[in-house]
């Protein structure tokens, strides 16, 4: 559903038909989702006890151990593809890197609800940089 609406976001802001929208074009709204499902897995982990109440079958509660160490190489991983993709540039790339491998590590070691919470708002902070 949220692609579909940001094809309609970019259709309306370019002019172009969603269905000749040029390739760099359709990768960026496909990266574009998988930044929402990394922020959505991201989201999970403080809520486990939420989740687990409402019958919820969210990663971090099926997959502990494997959800964390997924978030620990996705972060750095995205950092790296997407200041490449984008050509951030070397002092901007090394500091989203440097700020990915810091909450991986969070994520990693820190397992409470407040760490989680406190996890989320830095990994807000460093998605909207």
């Amino acid at each position: 559903m949220y692609i579909v609406i940001y094809a309609q976001f970019t259709e309306c802001n370019t002019g172009a038909d969603p269905c000749s929208l040029q390739p760099r074009t359709i990768l960026v709204q496909f990266i574009n989702a998988l930044l929402v499902a990394t922020t959505i897995q991201a989201q999970d982990f403080p809520d486990v006890e939420g989740d687990y109440i409402n019958g919820r079958k969210t990663l971090p509660l099926v997959f502990p151990r494997g959800s964390r160490t997924l978030m620990a190489l996705i972060l750095p991983s995205w950092s790296a593809a997407l200041g490449h993709f984008w050509d951030l540039g070397p002092g901007i790339s090394l500091i989203l890197n440097i700020l990915s491998i810091f909450l991986a590590v969070r994520y990693l070691v820190l397992r409470t609800k407040s760490s989680d919470k406190t996890s989320y708002i830095i990994y807000n902070v460093r998605m909207s940089a």
